[in-house]
Formats: C-alpha cells, structure tokens, sequence
C-alpha cells in the first residue's frame, strides 16, 4: 500500500511529464521549503539559495519525461536532476 505522500507523488510525475504548470505549484508546495533549508545550509546565503532553489525547480521542470515510471517519490531525485 502506497503512503498518501507517495500517491500525490505518483500523481505529480504524472502531470510534470504532461507538462501541467499545477503539478509544479504542487511539486513547489511540498518540496520548495525543505531544498532551500538544505540549500540554505550550504551555501549561507540568502539570495543565493533562492536562485539556486529556482534552478532546481526550472531543472525539475525540464529533466521532468526523464523519471522513470517506477519512480514512486520526488524527493530522492531532486537532487539528482
């Protein structure tokens, strides 16, 4: 049994590959806070971090047909992309 986080998942790859601006207001929802705190602590800027969290979200958004279908969660490949 899928956990809720991963079904919105799921339903989030989905619609990144069909390229629905919703899908990302929602990637951003659920994930915007957490990169830029993990951002944040690494660079020590805020400025910085916040270009850095746009380029990560613009990368999402592009790199997004390159999830795989077995993919069932977001986070791990965040930083990957």
């Amino acid at each position: 049994m899928l956990t809720r986080c991963a079904e919105n998942d799921i339903q989030t790859i989905a619609g990144l590959k069909r390229q629905d601006p919703g899908a990302m207001v929602d990637l951003y929802d659920r994930y915007g806070r957490i990169v830029y705190s993990v951002v944040y602590r690494i660079v020590r800027n805020s400025g910085e971090a916040e270009e850095i969290v746009q380029e990560i979200f613009l990368r999402v958004w592009t790199c997004a047909h390159l999830v795989e279908d077995s993919c069932r969660t977001l986070g791990p490949w965040l930083p990957g992309c």
